[in-house]
């Protein structure tokens, strides 16, 4: 419920993707790339654990590297 939208970039396919939770079915940012950057913007501050990862998040953009 915190979570407004995720970008993240393709370089393979020089796209941008989204993940929206309010149009999941039009979204096709599916999944995490190692190695891949990606802006979260949440409506509140939070932590959260992303496989062996933990982000902490404010509120609006935040800008993470996944590792994987």
């Amino acid at each position: 419920a915190n979570l407004v939208r995720t970008w993240g970039y393709n370089a393979a396919t020089q796209r941008f993707q989204l993940y929206d939770p309010a149009a999941a079915l039009l979204s096709d940012l599916t999944a995490l790339n190692r190695g891949g950057g990606y802006w979260i913007n949440v409506k509140a501050a939070q932590t959260v654990t992303l496989g062996s990862g933990s982000f902490s998040l404010s509120a609006g953009w935040n800008l993470i590297g996944w590792l994987g």
